[in-house]
């Protein structure tokens, strides 16, 4: 698995967006909505993960079960 999705320039130009930096026309963002709008596959592997990973904090605070 990658440890990442998103370069560095392009997590910073996300949060410089979503903070109202750049306008939704900027060239990266428009590459990066592309990207999100056509990988079907990368959108049921971020939704997979994030299920994974509730999974598994939620588990890590459960206790044992007793048999």
């Amino acid at each position: 698995m990658r440890s990442y999705i998103f370069t560095p320039l392009e997590r910073k130009r996300i949060i410089a967006f979503l903070n109202g930096e750049i306008p939704p026309g900027d060239v990266s963002i428009k590459k990066i909505r592309f990207r999100v709008k056509t990988f079907e596959r990368l959108r049921e592997d971020v939704e997979l993960y994030l299920r994974v990973r509730e999974a598994i904090s939620t588990a890590s605070t459960k206790p044992p079960l007793n048999r």
